[in-house]
């Protein structure tokens, strides 16, 4: 089993609040959206948008290893394949520009930002 097919329809952050707040530094305000995520009833693209979103600031997240747990547990309950699902978004990096994300996530993650407009 796989997403749903709307992956290009959802995101999380189509006026760039995540982005702005992470260029900005100010980690506790994106740890604070991480938080109210109600990761149990929130479709499985945008916890995937919420993941992709906060990876380049992932060492910097407080709440971010939590959160990634909450939401593998959650797909792997839905059935999905929470490991091919969440691959390489898992682990943390080193803090780090935006300009440093593989060219195959920056290219993801700029298509589903750019989806809910």
């Amino acid at each position: 089993m796989s997403l749903d097919d709307d992956l290009r329809d959802i995101s999380v952050d189509s006026d760039g609040e995540i982005e702005d707040l992470l260029e900005d530094g100010d980690y506790s305000a994106v740890d604070s959206m991480l938080e109210e995520v109600d990761v149990a009833n929130t479709n499985s693209t945008v916890l995937v948008g919420y993941a992709g979103a906060t990876y380049v600031a992932a060492q910097m997240l407080e709440y971010r290893e939590t959160f990634m747990s909450d939401v593998y547990d959650e797909l792997v309950d839905r059935g999905l394949d929470a490991d091919d699902i969440l691959e390489g978004l898992i682990e943390a990096r080193e803090p780090s520009s935006f300009v440093s994300v593989l060219p195959s996530q920056k290219r993801v993650i700029e298509d589903f930002l750019k989806s809910y407009n």
